[in-house]
């Protein structure tokens, strides 16, 4: 080869190595391939769950002496059915939750709270309630707190009941029930006059007008002489019992009906001596013991005439035989 061959030479090399090069770059001159495709994308990841929330008021508030009854507001971001529990320790242990439309009321025995003697754990008067929320998957804790007002209240007195008692009954038949917030009962003044009438067409026998006692003090209404069914009328015409309570310068009517009921065990035989006893008008009956010693006490009654009345001709009796109650 001439020099001139020899010069050129290099020039011819660098331009394959060029060429071959290009080549790599495009992935190759060969139709075959031979690289990897690439990995797909990763699929996006679940959308995640939010838990409930309050969506109304945590305090709520009540009178004493009410009924306390409340709704609890919550929703759930996803539009998923939100459930609620009350735990029933502490101060939850006086109320109740309807886990589905979350009502929450009083469970006190009393069906109410009363400031002057709070339940609380406290003894503040606020009650606080720990509700959970739940969506099936997540939980939210809320606190809530139902507080009561002290408010100052009527005086009221039980009226309308209905008590039966037997004749030839005697001792405690009713216990009146006065009333009034913020009041200690001491301070409650029965003024201890009864009212007697009677229902229908009833007359108000003697007999009755004059067993009857109350005592002031305990409010307890008493017989405290024996009642004979035969000599009350009819017995379907109950008697009304009626008195007053006071406090200051504010009263309250009180009542209770009293029915008299027939007896089957009756003085059906014996002997009756009767005659004149002044002394009837304080011994109107009673047990005189066994006077003919057959194992039954013998009863003295005593007739319901006032000293006042006239003639005066009070008349009691001796009855032997049969008891007139067991």
């Amino acid at each position: 080869m001439d020099s001139h061959a020899q010069k050129s030479r290099p020039y011819l090399i660098v331009g394959v190595t060029v060429l071959a090069a290009s080549l790599a770059a495009c992935g190759g001159g060969s139709s075959g391939g031979g690289g990897s495709p690439n990995p797909p994308p990763p699929p996006p990841p679940p959308p995640s769950n939010n838990a409930p929330q309050l969506s109304g008021p945590s305090d709520f508030t009540f009178d004493e002496n009410q009924t306390v009854a409340f709704d609890i507001q919550a929703s759930d971001a996803d539009g998923q059915t939100v459930t609620f529990t009350l735990e029933s320790t502490g101060d939850g242990a006086l109320f109740s939750i309807d886990s589905s439309s979350g009502q929450v009321t009083d469970i006190t025995p009393a069906g109410y709270f009363d400031f002057e003697n709070p339940q609380d754990l406290d003894g503040d008067n606020n009650y606080e309630l720990n509700v959970v929320l739940s969506d099936g998957v997540a939980t939210t804790d809320v606190l809530i707190n139902v507080n009561i007002n002290d408010v100052e209240g009527p005086l009221t007195c039980s009226s309308g009941d209905t008590v039966s008692v037997d004749e030839n009954f005697t001792g405690r038949v009713y216990e009146f029930a006065a009333r009034k917030p913020d009041t200690e009962p001491g301070q409650i003044m029965f003024e201890g006059m009864l009212s007697v009438t009677r229902q229908g067409a009833g007359v108000v026998s003697d007999d009755m007008l004059f067993s009857l006692s109350l005592n002031p003090v305990s409010r307890v209404l008493s017989l405290f002489h024996i009642l004979n069914a035969e000599s009350e009328g009819d017995l379907a015409n109950a008697y009304t019992i009626s008195t007053t309570v006071r406090i200051d310068q504010e009263t309250a009517n009180c009542s209770v009906n009293l029915q008299i009921e027939d007896a089957v065990n009756e003085v059906t035989s014996g002997i009756k001596f009767s005659g004149s006893y002044p002394n009837a008008i304080v011994i109107r009956s009673g047990s005189i013991g066994d006077l003919d010693g057959d194992g039954l006490n013998e009863l003295w009654l005593g007739s319901r005439k006032e000293i006042s009345e006239s003639p005066w001709e009070h008349q009691g009796h001796v009855v032997f035989g049969q008891a007139i109650s067991d």
